[in-house]
């Protein structure tokens, strides 16, 4: 099951969103800036990802690594310092119509 959705190309840019289990909500990933192995089901992304890095509160720290998310332990959820699979969705969940 894919665990990416394209959301939008600009140019040489695209995004890609994933849900993030330890902040349930979605977080976007623009490539070429963050490098990707192309791979939909088991992704890769560098370097890592740092959401709300202003705000401590909030903040979303990992890296992403063949379909896994590796939290650092700077992030504020309860999933700080933990590794899991990236979920899983069907179009139904596309970028909060179900969450």
């Amino acid at each position: 099951m894919e665990v990416l959705k394209e959301y939008k190309t600009t140019g040489d840019e695209r995004h890609f969103g994933f849900h993030c289990p330890g902040c349930a909500c979605d977080h976007l990933v623009p490539t070429p800036r963050w490098t990707w192995n192309g791979d939909m089901t088991r992704p890769s992304f560098n370097p890592s990802l740092l959401i709300f890095k202003d705000d401590p509160t909030l903040r979303c720290h990992s890296f992403i690594t063949d379909g896994r998310i590796m939290f650092l332990t700077d992030c504020h959820h309860k999933l700080a310092g933990q590794t899991v699979e990236l979920p899983g969705w069907d179009d139904s969940d596309w970028w909060g119509n179900n969450r």
